[in-house]
């Protein structure tokens, strides 16, 4: 572990801006680069082999978060479904399933003229302790005719989840051997959230499914602060193949779906509310980042 510290404080001299951007991570030598301007900022990715995976190398413990996107030409359509299959070491490949289209806000400025990048899929990994070799790919594509994906690393801020003052009611699950809480809003029972900012509220949603609710299916958040509209965010989700509630064997979570809302300085109060879907209520996790938690006072509950 000392080695490959040492090897990874060596890189930092001679890596490329790429490499850089993710402490901590060490992409592949002659990894394809592109250089996309997202909403005028610039971001660098790395394109994913068609026919092997992408090896980089990870030093733990960390959240790595991966944002995937897939690349559409003027003949490939404007939208995919697809699953990417990532593997840690030895063993067996986690498949993530997502769905993408073309992004209005992208574009790339070298790297593949002639392409247009689609919207933005995070993938979260979480990373123990001592060096890793992550695989990711290849893409295996369910729908449509992407012409490739690229790649980004980031290592995810330390984290807070706050405890609303109103909800429907309380779910868990288990995420790294922790008990991890969620709180269910329904169209009739909001969830009610005291906040101080300035901060960056992150809104983790999973739409609860039953027995009988199949596919994937839509749904809404409706979002308030101090009692005025603010956000509608038109959400979908799926049954997921791996999540369950500790607590409550009649429903399956769905694919959790992340939203963000900058609250402005002071205390406010959020209300958030379901509706337009079939599904008779989702979970939420209510997240601000860990600094900004700390400065303002909030009080998290974990």
């Amino acid at each position: 572990m000392r080695a490959f510290a040492l090897l990874a404080s060596a890189l930092a001299c001679v890596l490329t801006p790429p490499a850089l951007a993710a402490s901590r991570v060490e992409v592949e030598k002659n990894a394809a680069e592109l250089l996309l301007s997202v909403e005028g900022k610039e971001r660098f990715y790395f394109r994913l082999p068609p026919d092997r995976p992408l090896e980089t190398r990870v030093l733990g413990p960390a959240s790595l978060v991966a944002t995937v996107r897939v690349l559409f030409s003027t003949s490939t359509g404007d939208s995919v479904a697809y699953r990417l299959p990532v593997k840690m070491d030895d063993g067996r490949p986690k498949r993530h399933k997502r769905d993408s289209r073309r992004s209005a806000k992208v574009r790339i400025e070298s790297g593949a003229r002639g392409l247009v990048p689609g919207v933005s899929n995070k993938i979260s990994v979480q990373v123990p302790d001592g060096p890793h070799t992550l695989l990711w790919g290849p893409l295996k594509v369910v729908d449509g005719r992407p012409a490739g994906a690229i790649v980004s690393f980031l290592r995810e801020r330390p984290k807070l989840s706050l405890t609303p003052t109103h909800y429907a009611w309380l779910a868990r699950d288990l995420y790294k051997s922790s008990d991890r809480t969620w709180y269910a809003v329904t169209k009739a029972d909001p969830v009610l959230l005291d906040v101080v900012g300035p901060t960056r509220l992150e809104v983790v949603s999973s739409l609860n499914f039953s027995s009988g609710l199949r596919g994937t299916q839509n749904y809404v958040l409706k979002v308030e602060i101090d009692a005025s509209p603010s956000k509608r965010w038109s959400l979908r989700s799926q049954k997921s193949e791996e999540g369950a509630y500790q607590d409550r064997p009649d429903i399956v979570p769905g694919m959790p779906n992340k939203s963000i809302l900058r609250i402005a300085g002071g205390k406010h109060t959020v209300r958030l509310q379901l509706a337009h879907t079939m599904a008779g209520s989702a979970c939420l996790r209510l997240l601000v980042p860990k600094r900004q938690a700390l400065e303002n006072s909030a009080d998290p509950d974990d």
